[in-house]
C-alpha cells in the first residue's frame, strides 16, 4: 500500500504514482512504531511521535515537549504535596483549636472551683471544719476507750461505775452527747485511737513522756504513784528496789507500771499483762512474785476480797498524774479541759474523789 505524502490518502494500489485525490507524490507506507510509548507511526516522513512527542528513532522528546512518564511522575508529585499540604493544614487547624479549647476547658474548672469554694465558705463551720467537737455532737456520743481497773472504770453489783466512769458521764452532760464506753485492749489503746474507733482514752492513764508522743493530754486531774504489790507475808524481805531484782514481776503491758519496771531495772524477768487487774491477778495465782500497779488500785486491795486482800504494798516507785488522751490536734482537748475546771468549781471532782479515794490535782 501507497500513501499520499500531501495529504495522507492511502492508494491500495502499489502502482500508482499519484494521489487520485490530489496528485500529490505518493510513497510506500512503512508502519513503525513510537520507541517511547509504543504507539503505531504511518510513513517514513513522519520524525515525531504525535501522542508522547518522542522522536521516532529515539527516545528523546521533541523539543518543547515532555515525555508522558515525566508528566505522569510530574502529577503523581503534585498530588502527594497537596495531600500534604491538606494534612498539614488539618494539624495546624487543630493546633490552633486545642490551646483555645483548653483554656477554655480550664477556665469552665477554674470557674467550677471558685463556685465550689464560694459554696464551701457559705458552709455553717461544722460542716467543713475538721472539729471533732462538731462531729461528737452531731454523732450524738462521745465513744470512749477503757479497760476495767478499780476505782476507775468497773463493775459493782452489775452496774459499770467507778471514778473515771462518772467523771466521762459528767463531762459529756455538759457536751450534750452520750458517753460510750469500749473495752478495749491496753497496749493497742493508740492504735484504736489513731484508726478513730474511739475517741479518747479515759482510763486513769499516766502522763508520759512516751505517751505524749501518741496522744495529745487534757489537763492532769488526779495525782498516783507506781507501788509494788506482793504476798504480805512476803513484805519484809525486800525493804527496797535493789531487793526486788531477779523477781517474776508482772505488770500491765504498755502501762506505767511496766515503764516503772524498766526504768529501775526490774524487767529482766518481766510479765507483761493485758492490763493493771490481770497484774495483779498473776500475782494472787502466784504466776508471779509481784506486780507494779497504781497505787489508786493498791489501795483498794482489801475491798477486792479473797484472795486479794493477803496481798500488800511494800515500795512505791514513781508518782505520776493521770490524765485523758485525745488524738494529735483534736479540739476535744480544749473543750473538754474548760469542762473539768468547770466540775472542779462546782465541786462535782470532789465529791467523785471522796466517794473513790482519790487525790486530786489542785
Amino acid at each position: 500500500m501507497r500513501m499520499c505524502i500531501q495529504c495522507g490518502k492511502e492508494e491500495p494500489s502499489q502502482n500508482a504514482t499519484v494521489c487520485s485525490a490530489c496528485g500529490g507524490s505518493l510513497e510506500a507506507r512503512n508502519d513503525i512504531r513510537c520507541p517511547n510509548c509504543g504507539t503505531q507511526i504511518v510513513g517514513d516522513r513522519i520524525q515525531f511521535c504525535p501522542v508522547c512527542g518522542a522522536g521516532i528513532n529515539s527516545k528523546t522528546p521533541a523539543p518543547g515537549k515532555k515525555k508522558r512518564k515525566t508528566g505522569l511522575i510530574l502529577l503523581i508529585a503534585l498530588l502527594i504535596v497537596a495531600i500534604t499540604a491538606g494534612i498539614s493544614g488539618i494539624f495546624i487547624y487543630l493546633n490552633n483549636q486545642n490551646p483555645a479549647d483548653s483554656s477554655k476547658q480550664n477556665s469552665n474548672q477554674k470557674s467550677e472551683q471558685t463556685q465550689t469554694d464560694s459554696d464551701e465558705k457559705n458552709k455553717p463551720v461544722e460542716e467543713i471544719s475538721n472539729s471533732e467537737i462538731a462531729e461528737v455532737k452531731k454523732n450524738g456520743k462521745l465513744v470512749i476507750g477503757y479497760t476495767i481497773y478499780e476505782p476507775m472504770n468497773y463493775y459493782a453489783d452489775g452496774e459499770f461505775t467507778g471514778f473515771d466512769t462518772e467523771f466521762a458521764e459528767a463531762v459529756c452532760k455538759k457536751l450534750g452527747v452520750d458517753a460510750k464506753f469500749v473495752e478495749i485492749e491496753w497496749d493497742k489503746r493508740f492504735e484504736l485511737l489513731g484508726s478513730k474507733e474511739i475517741d479518747c482514752i479515759w482510763n486513769g492513764m499516766t502522763i508520759t513522756e512516751n505517751s505524749k508522743e501518741n496522744c495529745d493530754f487534757s489537763m492532769p486531774y488526779v495525782k498516783s504513784s507506781q507501788v509494788v504489790v506482793m504476798p504480805k507475808n512476803q513484805l519484809s524481805k525486800y525493804p527496797d528496789v535493789e531487793s526486788l531484782k531477779g523477781l517474776t514481776i508482772a505488770a500491765g503491758g504498755g502501762s506505767a507500771g511496766e515503764y516503772a519496771l524498766i526504768e529501775y531495772g526490774l524487767d529482766a524477768n518481766m510479765i507483761s499483762m493485758t492490763s493493771q487487774g490481770s497484774a495483779l491477778s498473776a500475782v494472787a495465782t502466784e504466776m508471779a512474785e509481784a506486780c507494779i500497779i497504781d497505787c489508786s488500785l493498791a489501795d483498794i486491795l482489801a475491798e477486792l476480797g479473797e484472795p486479794y486482800d493477803e496481798l500488800g504494798c511494800s515500795i512505791e516507785l514513781a508518782k505520776e498524774e493521770y490524765g485523758i488522751g485525745f488524738r494529735k490536734g483534736s479540739d476535744l482537748k480544749t473543750e473538754i479541759d474548760k469542762i473539768i475546771n468547770e466540775l472542779k468549781n462546782d465541786g462535782t471532782l470532789d465529791k467523785l474523789s471522796e466517794r473513790y479515794g482519790l487525790l486530786l490535782i489542785d
